[in-house]
């Protein structure tokens, strides 16, 4: 995680003197509760697909979402856009479970894993840096499962930052 953030603060310094008034692709990282890396790509300035590959629960997921933008929503300027939308994950997670039975060596701890699948919908508020293509956002991406540790859990508490590098 840290080398992509350090190479996503790399690429955007080095790109200070471009002007990131349209773009097709994003690539950047996510950091909160589902954190990890994604790809955007701008179908037109109104309508993106993205695809991220996030860490939770001791696992992996990979998200795809469609997504709507909506710019200088609620009279806010242009570089504001608001992001909302819906998509589907499928990874897995990974837990451990403590015995209560006693053993000459101590307590028995199992690890144990299970796939998981869910549906994801997303909301956020992103500001497009027009002096670098770099636009950082704060968006909730609440979700359910099926499968895993709890075999249906929902989490409506997705609450992250991101980072991206607009080309």
């Amino acid at each position: 995680m840290k080398k992509c953030f350090l190479l996503l603060s790399i690429l955007s310094l080095s790109a200070f003197g471009l002007k990131a008034q349209t773009y097709d692709h994003s690539v950047g990282v996510r950091v909160g509760y589902s954190s990890g890396i994604f790809y955007r790509y701008n179908v037109n300035s109104e309508n993106s697909y993205s695809a991220l590959l996030s860490s939770r629960d001791n696992g992996l997921q990979l998200t795809a979402l469609r997504e709507f933008n909506q710019k200088g929503i609620f009279g806010l300027p242009q570089e504001f856009s608001l992001i909302y939308g819906f998509g589907a994950h499928l990874g897995y997670t990974q837990w451990d479970v403590t015995s209560l039975y006693y053993y000459p060596d101590g307590v028995y701890t199992e690890h144990k894993s299970a796939g998981v699948a869910g549906l994801d919908g997303l909301v956020g508020l992103e500001y497009n840096i027009n002096e670098i293509p770099l636009s950082v956002g704060l968006e909730i991406k609440p979700f359910f499962d099926f499968g895993g540790e709890h075999n249906f859990e929902v989490v409506p508490q997705d609450i992250a930052l991101t980072f991206r590098f607009n080309f």
